[in-house]
């Protein structure tokens, strides 16, 4: 694989259907940055490139993928907030420990319940 060729995806090397990474592009009237979401997500030490440097780009593979995890890291993101919501309000707290796992099952899904089941437990 001949890799001199800058023009190439960042994240798998792909050649065809490739955007800057760091340019604003939109889908379904989002925003969207590939190179801050990938940093803001994975935590990735990847910067802005300086206006000598070469185009980063990414393929439209990598930027499906891309999307679905910001959408995967929100979702636990809005899981966690809820947690703490349950966990550190008055009503849970004064609850006996075997029923605070209640407060939270209806609607949840049955893993998500398992693991308030667990926290719930080991408070």
């Amino acid at each position: 694989m001949d890799l001199s060729n800058n023009n190439r995806c960042k994240c798998c090397l792909e050649e065809r259907n490739l955007k800057d990474m760091w340019k604003e592009h939109y889908n379904e009237g989002q925003k969207e940055i590939y190179g801050f979401m990938i940093r803001d997500c994975f935590v990735v030490a990847w910067d802005l490139p300086s206006y000598t440097d070469k185009l980063e780009y990414i393929c439209a593979s990598c930027r499906i993928i891309l999307r679905q995890c910001v959408r995967f890291k929100n979702r636990l993101q809005m899981s966690e907030q809820s947690l703490n919501y349950y966990f550190n309000n008055d009503i849970f707290k004064a609850l006996p420990r075997w029923q605070r796992f209640k407060v939270v099952m209806p609607g949840q899904q049955l893993q998500f319940a398992r693991y308030i089941i667990f926290m719930a437990y080991s408070l």
